[in-house]
């Protein structure tokens, strides 16, 4: 509940900036494989505060080593401590789009199963 609440307020009120990553971590799979990344990150409000923070990303973020980049980062004017990494959605949109389409392709082919089969005359 609270997390939406955040949500609708960071797209209300929310204000975009460039944040600095300090740092970039890989976190490692039972394989020894990349999973995901923990990218350090401080960013300069309005008013000259420095929040500082930390995301996990499942994608290798373009940034490497510290100072080596930085990430867009919206933040709430009114509580700066509250911010979310611009860009990187939760992929819920994608997982309920690849739902609808198999929901109406299976739809189609049960659909199609029920047409009765005529004989091909020769």
């Amino acid at each position: 509940h609270e997390s939406s609440e955040n949500a609708k307020a960071l797209a209300d009120r929310g204000r975009s900036v460039r944040a600095s990553v300090d740092a970039v971590q890989s976190q490692k799979d039972l394989l020894g494989n990349d999973q995901s990344f923990i990218l350090n990150i401080r960013f300069e409000t309005e008013d000259k505060q420095v929040i500082r923070g930390r995301f996990s990303v499942s994608k290798e973020p373009n940034v490497t080593g510290p100072g080596a980049g930085t990430v867009a980062v919206r933040y709430l004017p009114e509580r700066p401590q509250t911010f979310v990494l611009e860009g990187a959605g939760d992929g819920s949109r994608a997982l309920y789009l690849m739902g609808g389409v198999l929901a109406v392709v299976g739809g189609l082919l049960w659909v199609i199963r029920l047409i009765p089969q005529r004989p091909v005359a020769d």
